[in-house]
């Protein structure tokens, strides 16, 4: 459309563009399709890759990950996990014992994450404890 707009026939008719976003963990939503459709549809398996690639920079270090070694860790990991590089036969993910709740039930995984929480606190300790779940 670009090139048509700006009648260029350079990639995005000439334009400077940012494409945003971390490739490994934001793919196409294809509604009733398998794994191997929606990667089809990826960036990375257009045929406009070949001519972003030579341009493309990526940021190299994360700046939320601390100094802590359970921190790195844990980025670490997330990485591995976004590759797909931890899934077992099955496509189960292989989640460290680090990682785990002690015990698999709602009230320990509270305790866990809110050593406390009938005290008061300010509200950096609710910014420093949270409980990730896929689906809110």
């Amino acid at each position: 459309m670009l090139q048509d707009l700006r009648d260029s026939q350079y990639l995005f008719g000439g334009i400077t563009t940012v494409l945003g976003g971390d490739f490994l963990q934001t793919l196409p939503v294809v509604t009733y399709s398998s794994k191997s459709d929606i990667i089809n549809v990826a960036l990375l398996s257009s045929p406009l890759w070949p001519s972003i690639i030579p341009n493309f920079y990526t940021l190299e270090k994360n700046m939320r990950r601390g100094n802590d070694s359970d921190e790195q860790h844990f980025a670490q990991w997330l990485c591995e996990v976004a590759k797909g590089l931890l899934n077992d036969t099955d496509d189960n993910i292989i989640i460290p014992d680090l990682f785990l709740c002690p015990s698999n039930n709602l009230s320990m995984l509270i305790d866990h994450t809110y050593p406390d929480v009938g005290s008061l606190h300010n509200m950096q300790y609710f910014h420093e404890h949270c409980i990730l779940a896929s689906c809110n």
